[in-house]
């Protein structure tokens, strides 16, 4: 029997564009690079180090498991208003393909990582929710904004119910009951449908400086260690702490996980400049219901 990897709960976020099997393949492509930098603008705003983050690209979507120790209150409101201004960013010129909108859920539970994919009820339960006909009516009948966003009924009564934030109300949501044809899947939720627009952007004082920050430290240590060892300590800490200026969601980013493309600007990091053995892994999501949407952010 092979080993079990840990369980650890975590917040999970799917997204889908609506519309795109209908799109010709080269808009395809292009709403793809455009989700691309959605999801990195996103990830910025909400301060999500991209190498903590386990993720799955989809074609017309993403799944997105965040890493273990972010301040959720915080990253649930940034990463609504983030969605909102990325799409209004976005959708800001005329691209191939036309406007952009999304569908996302968010969950929250325990979650594995598998050998062919992610094992959890809150990946499987936010998959569903992305993918219902429910959440799917709620955007066509949106006509002020490019956004429907479901937060899980557990989550929504844990954060917002409870939690009593004033960058999270609870008013902007209303309930919506998911399920599927078969009966087979059934939730709760709560859905809020932003309006289009951009939002504030994130004050520059707030902002991370990483290449200040691992020039001080690196400085600090170099009395007490050796210089091969503050070399490898300071790329180590510009990794952790690599935060870039927020991108333009409706430029193509064009970057893959694995083998990523030469930097847009000479000084300009790559997220994903690590080697293997650090990289978080890209896996199928293990879902065992068949689903047979216009769409499918769990693969299936």
């Amino acid at each position: 029997m092979a080993r079990r990897r840990p369980g650890r709960r975590r917040l999970c976020l799917v997204m889908d564009m609506e519309g795109y099997s209908h799109l010709r393949y080269t808009a395809q492509l292009t709403a793809q690079e455009r989700l691309g930098g959605i999801v990195r603008s996103i990830s910025n705003r909400a301060r999500l180090h991209l190498r903590r983050t386990l993720r799955q690209d989809q074609g017309d979507g993403v799944v997105m498991v965040l890493p273990t120790d972010v301040d959720e209150p915080v990253v649930l409101a940034s990463l609504l208003l983030g969605l909102r201004h990325a799409l209004h960013v976005a959708n800001g010129a005329a691209e191939d393909g036309g406007r952009i909108r999304l569908r996302a859920a968010v969950s929250e539970g325990v979650v594995h990582e598998g050998s062919t994919g992610y094992v959890g009820q809150a990946v499987v339960e936010a998959c569903r929710v992305v993918d219902s006909a429910q959440l799917k009516a709620e955007l066509k009948g949106h006509d002020d904004g490019d956004l429907a966003v479901a937060f899980t009924e557990g989550l929504f009564v844990d954060v917002v119910e409870r939690g009593g934030y004033p960058d999270l109300p609870a008013t902007d949501f209303r309930p919506l009951l998911v399920e599927t044809p078969d009966k087979k899947f059934a939730a709760k939720a709560r859905v809020t449908l932003p309006p289009r627009g951009p939002v504030p952007p994130v004050p520059s004082a707030d902002r991370l400086r990483p290449r200040s920050v691992a020039v001080v430290a690196v400085g600090v240590l170099v009395g007490v260690a050796a210089a091969d060892d503050v070399a490898e300590l300071g790329e180590r800490l510009a990794g952790l702490l690599d935060v870039d200026e927020e991108p333009d969601p409706g430029k193509p980013v064009g970057r893959s996980h694995r083998w990523p493309e030469p930097p847009d600007r000479p000084d300009e990091p790559l997220d994903d400049e690590v080697g293997e053995a650090e990289h978080p892994p890209v896996l199928p999501v293990a879902l065992d219901v068949e689903d047979d949407t216009e769409s499918s952010s769990d693969g299936t």
